[in-house]
């Protein structure tokens, strides 16, 4: 019985906790104004990419970049970290459209670098934390009020 009311109580407690986190920034790739979906191959992966450049396919990637600044691993302050977005298909009308997330870090030099073939564009973002709030408040300004309401 003992083990029972320590059950209910973890999970009381744990739930009483919770608490909701920053809004996600996202944002979504179209070749021209009508929307239409990136052309080629995404490749959510650098092996995915290496094996459409090599049977002469078209892709198209995204990659966020960024050099650490986190005071949680001290030693690895300075280091340039990188890694492959992958995206999640947008439901609705039209096919193919894929939206991106990426992170907010305590970075510098952060930024999205979007390649298809020999081109690429890069997504320049704020260092600054009041620059990057302000970014996120234009968001929750453009998508409403959506933070959940607790009791």
């Amino acid at each position: 019985m003992r083990i029972l009311f320590y059950l209910i109580f973890l999970f009381l407690f744990r739930s009483a906790i919770a608490q909701p986190g920053s809004p996600d920034i996202g944002f979504t790739l179209v070749s021209d104004a009508k929307g239409t979906p990136m052309p080629g191959v995404h490749a959510g992966d650098v092996l995915t990419r290496h094996d459409m450049e090599w049977r002469g396919l078209v892709s198209w990637s995204v990659e966020e970049h960024f050099t650490s600044q986190s005071p949680y691993e001290p030693d690895r302050r300075g280091e340039h970290k990188w890694w492959m977005l992958t995206g999640t298909p947008i439901a609705g009308p039209g096919k193919g459209r894929l939206q991106f997330r990426f992170i907010d870090c305590s970075c510098t030099e952060h930024y999205i670098q979007v390649m298809r073939g020999t081109e690429s564009m890069r997504i320049d973002l704020p260092d600054a934390p009041a620059e990057r709030w302000a970014l996120v408040q234009h968001v929750m300004q453009r998508s409403g009020d959506i933070a959940p309401r607790l009791k």
